[in-house]
């Protein structure tokens, strides 16, 4: 599944996600929710903007046997798949369950959905070697970038959705050492900190990815502070993301 993620290739990305789901005991929920993501990753950003408005039984991509309805009946099923381990819940699982909320909540939207567990499961670290799966990611990006930009007027997760593809934007550009963009992308979400009202968690990553380019320019002073601002808000990967390069002061 992780592969076919990298690679962009959602389709079977989503057909592992579902033998995950139906064979493994670790997470259903976890696994349904990376089914659905790659599921959605099939379509552009306008055409998801009101798939909820669309018939329950059309299909959500050309060629892809699974429809509209589907779709969101397993995004229902994700907090009934929701588990407690020794008295708490794992925090991949809280992710998911409130994404199958927004997705509701937004008539069926989400943006770079697949991506942004990328991101959290640390696959941009793969990425960082390779250009050409690089550049593949910035194109579905900037389509995503334009759309929310473009559907401003009318969506109240706006800044939420712009800091979560902004994000994502910043850390290709890190990859790709186009440090100056970079720069710009972590500091504009962080400027848009008093905005956000779902996706705190973005506050704390982009923060230690601010952090993670200083320590690329050898300016260890500045990555230090900025890395031990980095704290933890939603997802466990920011804590782990943080603590290895903490470890070289």
């Amino acid at each position: 599944m992780w592969c076919h993620w990298l690679k962009c290739d959602w389709l079977e990305a989503s057909s592992y996600a579902e033998q995950l789901y139906l064979h493994s005991r670790w997470s259903k929920s976890t696994f349904l929710y990376q089914r659905v993501s790659s599921l959605l990753m099939l379509q552009p950003a306008a055409d998801r903007a009101h798939l909820l408005d669309r018939d329950p039984g059309e299909k959500i991509a050309p060629n892809v046997n699974v429809t509209c309805g589907e779709v969101l009946e397993m995004m229902r099923m994700i907090p009934v798949h929701k588990q407690r381990i020794a008295g708490k819940s794992l925090p991949i699982e809280k992710f998911a369950v409130a994404k199958s909320e927004r997705y509701v909540s937004q008539r069926g939207y989400l943006p770079i959905a697949a991506l942004e567990i990328l991101y959290l499961w640390n696959g941009f670290r793969i990425l960082e070697r390779n250009e050409d799966l690089l550049r593949r990611m910035l194109v579905h990006v900037w389509e995503e970038l334009m759309f929310v930009e473009s559907s401003r007027g009318n969506n109240e997760c706006y800044t939420d959705d712009w800091c979560v593809v902004t994000l994502v934007q910043g850390v290709c550009f890190r990859a790709q050492k186009r440090t100056d963009e970079a720069h710009r992308c972590f500091d504009s979400i962080l400027e848009r900190s008093s905005l956000i009202a779902h996706d705190h968690y973005v506050l704390a990553v982009a923060s230690m990815e601010l952090g993670l380019l200083y320590l690329d320019q050898g300016m260890l002073d500045h990555a230090e502070r900025q890395l031990l601002s980095a704290k933890y808000v939603t997802h466990t990967d920011a804590h782990a993301h943080a603590h290895s390069p903490l470890c070289l002061f």
